[in-house]
């Protein structure tokens, strides 16, 4: 079955000739940045390979945890493709940490492809791993499965986010014979034990398949908990599609609010919902951002981009601004309050779907890729100047850029090791 990652690279393909609006009429700033001296040297501080004998694999966003830099690799499955897995590396030397072992080794006996992976919020060394079978959760330190939950029958397509302690999971189910439909449910840390929460049923006449995006959640004055969300749906034998936003209150079950046909842009993204320090809620959606006042469901602000697309590089929310790089290569400052755009920049070609930013000392920090070779570039946040650019090493760059804000050490990604950078040279 199509899983959802091959489903927003669809809507990508598609998404020029279906979608048709305006651009926000506004003053925008466009940085033109001089490429020609903005070669920088960071040192680097350790290297060290994921796999003994291959030499290029995806991964996911890396983690900090402590002492602990968590890596996952993501091969995509193949009998010719490394299996999926976890490292974990000392931050400050590189060393593995013995208990996952030396490189990326899957599940035991099972290869499966992981989807993604997130740590328990109350921070009692578990990691929940979801993958295209089942949804494991696992002691960071020595490696040993706490629990393992199956979907059910063909069952694909889940993501899994931290929900306090406990982990916060959708799953979807095709059998051909019924419906496809998708499901929203809370798992436990310590059991593994289910509750089901929220469940969409695609409209069988529409030949539709729906899946839900990862969801946040917040705790409002009178302590509900509220879920916040958002659902894709399409057609694939027609390439159409649309989407749909929630807020959903857990503790008193019921549906605050829902958002339908309010945007020309086909797809919800794949990045959780973020959270405005002036109460509103934004959905980030694959051509196009929304602000919904987190309480009635209002709009407050709608941004289309068409033909942009914004689903391969994480939003990086700051001081009321947001920070997003486009498929395309163009990076944006947004005021957040408001959507007008304070800058734009040109911030070279994501290197892959699983990019991601940061930020030190009043800079971010992101992997371009200029002409099939990933490098590491620091711009403004303030005015979006590029600062300094380097290849780092003899190896292409890939994935984004994880930070550490105690010792100012940056963490990437090259086509076959991790590299730990002192980025600290002010």
């Amino acid at each position: 079955m199509k899983t959802v990652f091959k489903h927003l690279f669809l809507v990508m393909l598609v998404g020029l000739i279906c979608i048709a609006c305006k651009k926000p009429e506004e003053e925008i700033v466009d940085v033109n940045n001089n490429d020609s001296d903005t070669t920088n040297s960071w040192r680097i501080i350790w290297q060290k390979s994921v796999f003994e004998d291959i030499t290029f694999v995806w991964n996911l966003p890396m983690t900090i945890r402590g002492d602990q830099l968590i890596y996952s690799s993501k091969a995509y499955g193949g009998a010719d493709n490394p299996p999926d897995g976890l490292l974990i590396f000392d931050k400050y030397t590189g060393d593995k940490y013995y208990a996952w072992g030396n490189q990326p080794s899957g599940f035991g006996s099972e290869n499966v492809s992981i989807n993604n992976y997130t740590l328990s919020s109350d921070n009692n060394d578990i990691v929940f791993i979801c993958t295209d079978r089942c949804i494991y959760a696992f002691h960071l330190t020595t490696a040993i499965r706490r629990w393992k939950k199956m979907y059910q029958s063909s069952a694909t397509d889940g993501w899994v986010t931290s929900f306090n302690e406990d982990a916060l999971m959708s799953y979807s189910k095709s059998d051909g014979n019924s419906p496809h439909w998708t499901q929203m449910a809370i798992l436990s840390k310590e059991t593994g034990s289910e509750r089901k929460i929220y469940k969409i049923v695609a409209d069988s006449v529409a030949d539709e398949v729906v899946y839900f995006m990862p969801a946040n959640y917040f705790v409002n004055a009178n302590l509900d908990t509220l879920l916040y969300f958002s659902s894709s749906f399409w057609n694939f034998d027609q390439n159409v599609g649309r989407m749909e936003l929630y807020c959903y209150n857990l503790t008193q079950n019921r549906m605050e609010w829902t958002k339908q046909d309010f945007a020309d842009d086909p797809d919800a993204g794949r990045f959780l919902p973020h959270f405005t320090s002036s109460g509103n809620v934004i959905y980030h959606c694959q051509q196009s951002i929304h602000c919904v006042d987190m309480e009635t469901g209002e709009f407050v602000w709608q941004r289309e981009y068409p033909g942009e697309f914004f689903q391969y590089t994480e939003f990086l929310h700051l001081d009321d601004k947001m920070y997003c790089l486009t498929n395309m290569g163009k990076l944006y400052c947004l005021d957040e309050a408001t959507g007008n755009v304070i800058w734009t920049a040109k911030g070279y070609y994501p290197p892959n779907k699983y990019g991601y930013m940061d930020y030190y000392k009043g800079n971010l920090y992101l992997i371009g890729n200029p002409g099939f070779s990933g490098e590491l570039f620091k711009f403004s946040l303030e005015t979006g100047e590029l600062l300094a650019r380097d290849v780092v090493s003899d190896e292409n760059l890939k994935g984004g850029v994880t930070i550490d804000h105690e010792t100012g050490y940056a963490y990437v990604e090259g086509v076959y090791s991790v590299i730990c950078l002192d980025i600290d040279l002010e």
